[in-house]
């Protein structure tokens, strides 16, 4: 049944092995899908719901979901999540078709968990209430209503209450293959320690890989820090999420302390160096701001032997300029083609994958061809405006950071200037 993967573009393993909760309490297929079963669900009432059989029924038809769209045109990343789960779970097949009725209901629990909160320290400038309580707080103080339906106290309690209740739960618990920690900011949330606790205390842990993306701003819990826990596990995952360094880094994500994240960063490098079941990446969601910075990035990632991962900071018009996307093509790539042509020498995984990066972006489409191209661009001026009204940096502006490039700053002067006339 594992050929099921060479003839079927469609089927994904997630809607058998995976189980994820948005930090609004919607259950949905992964956290890209673009669909949901609702708020607040428990698992037992949209496990083998009509909707979920459905999904399953279509994927193993080869159909295309429309939930699916972003692996389907690998909009993000070029690197779909399907590929994870498929590649990393191919043992798995034989047995999902094994317990899976002709109808799609499937025979079985979840082995995979991805649970969040928006309980974030950050403020990051293309962050939104989605994930941070702390932009939830800013925008509720400035009056400007919220882009998402955020969980009041008592659906925030009962959210919680749901997410507990099953990682409390013994038959799933045994079973569990891996957790993914995101947020939000999962350092700042009681049930993953006290998740990785039950398992530890439990038995459990050796069988289950931890995956994570953190902010890094903290790695201890009540006087323990994090890698005490990682010896009890089958492997771990870490993805360190860092869009630029010193200043355009502190710019770009507002709270962040960029030395402390440096330290604590190296702890973390120095457990993985003396344990072979953890690897580290450096997770860069690609800004406007960070293609100034591609530089220091990659001689972080040299001095402590770390792989980058980069996605494109999402956007789906140019009223965000902090999507490289927004500005001209002619303009972004010969910043990039500046910082790799001086590496043209070098020859390391790292590097290339910031040439296979820039490959991936300049295939996608920018929006300088969009019809409110002109109207966009001066929305996204104000947007950065109010940005760094409310998430000022001591030491630098959007416009600074620009201003390394003459041909670039000159053109968002003249977004404003003619926003002006």
């Amino acid at each position: 049944m594992g050929s099921i993967l060479d003839n079927n573009k469609s089927f994904c393993t997630a809607p058998w092995i995976h189980s994820y909760i948005s930090p609004q309490g919607l259950r949905q297929i992964c956290c890209v899908a673009e669909h949901n079963f609702g708020i607040n669900k428990p698992l037992e009432e949209i496990w083998n719901n009509d909707e979920m059989k459905s999904i399953r029924s279509q994927m193993m038809k080869g159909e295309l979901l429309s939930a699916c769209a972003r692996c389907n045109d690998k909009s993000i990343n070029p690197y779909p999540y399907r590929d994870y789960f498929n590649n990393e779970y191919t043992h798995l097949i034989d047995d999902i078709f094994l317990k899976t009725n002709e109808d799609g209901t499937f025979n079985g629990l979840p082995k995979t968990f991805d649970y969040r909160t928006n309980v974030c320290n950050f403020k990051c400038k293309m962050c939104s209430e989605e994930f941070s309580s702390q932009i939830q707080g800013e925008k509720i103080n400035n009056g400007i209503d919220l882009q998402f339906n955020i969980l009041n106290s008592e659906e925030r309690e009962n959210s919680l209450s749901i997410i507990d209740k099953e990682f409390s739960n013994d038959e799933i618990l045994k079973n569990v293959l891996e957790i993914y920690w995101a947020g939000g900011e999962p350092m700042y949330w009681k049930t993953h320690w006290e998740t990785l606790d039950r398992l530890i205390a439990k038995g459990y842990a050796k069988n289950v890989k931890l995956r994570y993306h953190s902010n890094l701003s903290t790695i201890e819990y009540k006087g323990k820090l994090l890698t005490d826990y990682f010896k009890h596990f089958k492997s771990i995952q870490f993805y360190c999420s860092l869009d630029g360094t010193g200043n355009i880094g502190e710019w770009v994500r507002t709270n962040l302390d960029y030395n402390k994240w440096k330290k604590n960063f190296s702890k973390l490098v120095e457990f993985r160096n003396n344990n072979k079941h953890m690897e580290i990446k450096l997770s860069i969601a690609v800004t406007t701001a960070t293609i100034f910075d591609f530089e220091n990035l990659y001689e972080l990632c040299k001095e402590f032997d770390i792989e980058p991962d980069f996605q494109t900071c999402y956007s789906t018009n140019a009223t965000n300029l902090l999507s490289p996307k927004a500005f001209p093509k002619t303009l972004i790539e010969p910043i990039i083609n500046n910082f790799l042509n001086s590496h043209l020498k070098d020859e390391n995984y790292m590097i290339n994958k910031f040439r296979k990066y820039k490959e991936f972006l300049f295939k996608e489409n920018f929006f300088e061809n969009d019809i409110t191209y002109k109207n966009d661009l001066w929305l996204g001026v104000d947007i950065i405006k109010h940005l760094e009204k409310n998430r000022p940096h001591k030491d630098i502006t959007f416009e600074t950071i620009l201003s390394l490039n003459k041909e670039l700053f000159e053109f968002y002067l003249n977004i404003q200037n003619n926003k002006k006339n």
